[in-house]
């Protein structure tokens, strides 16, 4: 062997072990990106829901609010002072100064008649 091929070979005798560790330390490094990958896909999906029940009361409020604002207009257009509104308390809510209640009406079920 001259030099030039001595020099060579173990060059390459420390290139294949530290190559060799860094494709086995590889391994368990992509491992764990995948469980960190999949829990977190897991959080996202549970968290879409969450979102969308949190934000509904919201939106229930914008459209009571806006068939309020519609009824308010009509009563106005109609001459009627106030408008009934879906929170109660408009036209024709009150009687004799309070709010009127339901009637309480027993209920018939098949065996009650």
């Amino acid at each position: 062997m001259d030099g030039i091929t001595g020099g060579t070979v173990l060059a390459l005798h420390g290139v294949f072990p530290g190559t060799a560790g860094t494709l086995v330390g590889q391994h368990p490094t992509a491992r764990v990106e995948v469980q960190r990958d999949h829990r977190q896909r897991a959080d996202t999906e549970r968290a879409e829901p969450k979102d969308a029940i949190l934000e509904f009361p919201t939106a229930a409020q914008r459209v009571e609010s806006i068939l309020d604002r519609e009824a308010h207009r009509a009563a106005v257009s109609r001459g009627s002072g106030a408008a009934p509104c879906l929170h109660g308390g408009g036209a024709g809510e009150l009687e004799g100064g309070r709010p009127r209640m339901p009637r309480w009406r027993p209920r018939l079920t098949a065996g009650s008649r």
